[in-house]
């Protein structure tokens, strides 16, 4: 029984070394820009998100979508490592809009 727990630990222990490398968002959701505007956009975004994005246990992922209108909204996604886990609040989302020529425009809380 002794060898069990012990080898239940272990194994615990482990999972939680490898969650330390742990990816909350799929990298080929990634936002890819196709133009300079758009570079310019996610940069922008990057910049305003630095604060929550640049905590120790903090991921980002950022999306670039074409409005109908012709604007550029970018969602920023953010996740918390931890203990092995992805953990999401409830506020993590948010949309910035920008103009068709790289202005920012407002933000949404979704």
């Amino acid at each position: 029984m002794r060898a069990l727990y012990l080898s239940l630990l272990m194994a615990a222990l482990a999972n939680f070394a490898q969650a330390e490398g742990l990816s909350c968002f799929d990298p080929q959701d990634d936002a890819k820009p196709a133009n300079d505007v758009q570079k310019k956009v996610l940069e922008q975004s990057k910049k305003r998100a630095a604060n929550l994005c640049g905590q120790a246990s903090a991921q980002c992922q950022l999306r670039l979508l074409e409005a109908d209108r012709g604007e550029l909204h970018v969602t920023v996604d953010m996740a918390f490592v931890d203990k092995g886990r992805c953990l999401v609040p409830i506020d993590a989302r948010r949309t910035e809009v920008y103009s068709i020529n790289g202005r920012f425009l407002y933000r949404m809380p979704l």
